[in-house]
């Protein structure tokens, strides 16, 4: 599971675990606004099951903003995409310490 919390912009900590390279599941939580209110759920949705790196993250993100007319003061899809991808750079047999992703 994939788990991003941006605490603010370009500031996320994040956890995950994948099948085969790609993203088995996502869940985002944290002190953000997004809308409309299924936003999160529809990110989720459409990052399951791809490849975490290049730019299919940040163009399927840029995608459902677009498609979904999702807003999210402060938070944009390179934000998201930066977080999915630090997530996964950090995936490993090794406990995730948290500290470590989060940038000011």
């Amino acid at each position: 599971m994939l788990i991003i919390n941006p605490v603010r912009p370009a500031c996320q900590a994040a956890d995950t675990a994948s099948v085969a390279g790609r993203i088995d599941d996502i869940s985002i939580s944290g002190d953000f606004t997004i809308v409309p209110p299924t936003a999160v759920q529809d990110l989720e949705q459409a990052l399951r099951g791809i490849f975490p790196d290049g730019d299919a993250v940040l163009n399927i993100l840029k995608e459902r903003y677009r498609i979904l007319a999702i807003q999210s003061p402060g938070t944009t899809p390179e934000h998201w995409a930066e977080a999915v991808s630090l997530a996964a750079k950090s995936t490993s047999s090794r406990p995730l310490d948290r500290r470590s992703l989060v940038r000011e």
